[in-house]
């Protein structure tokens, strides 16, 4: 069975309870952003143009703060940039759980930053309803 973005939700917050320590928190990061992710792709009709030069994740985000607009009419221009900021918060943060490792993450940056990809679910449905509309 394939597997969905709150499928990442839930295991980043499963990650949280585990609390084994600050690896814990690590991993509830990682999910916490990709769940987040994954549920901003599900709102766009088309298909993120690339570009060249950067990451698959840093493409996405660039184009839904540019051209995402030009492609996505239904869409607010406003939603697809807040999209766009959210998921560069929580790449940065992904990053710094991943690869940063001397860094201190704390249970507290866990529950914040799970709590940034509850709030880009909350907007993908928000603009989700918007499309019906």
């Amino acid at each position: 069975m394939p597997v969905c973005p709150s499928d990442f939700y839930s295991q980043a917050e499963v990650s949280l309870d585990n609390n084994i320590g600050e690896i814990s928190y690590r991993c509830c990061i990682k999910n916490s952003y990709y769940a987040a992710y994954h549920r901003a792709h599900e709102v766009l009709s088309c298909a993120p143009i690339e570009y060249k030069g950067v990451g698959v994740h840093k493409s996405f985000i660039e184009y839904l703060e540019g051209e995402a607009h030009k492609y996505e009419p239904n869409i607010e221009k406003n939603s697809l940039r807040r999209l766009s900021m959210m998921l560069n918060n929580l790449r940065n943060a992904r990053a710094q759980a991943d690869y940063r490792l001397g860094d201190d993450i704390s249970e507290g940056d866990a529950k914040m930053y799970l709590d940034a990809s509850s709030r880009v679910f909350n907007l993908c449905e928000e603009i989700d309803a918007q499309k019906v509309a």
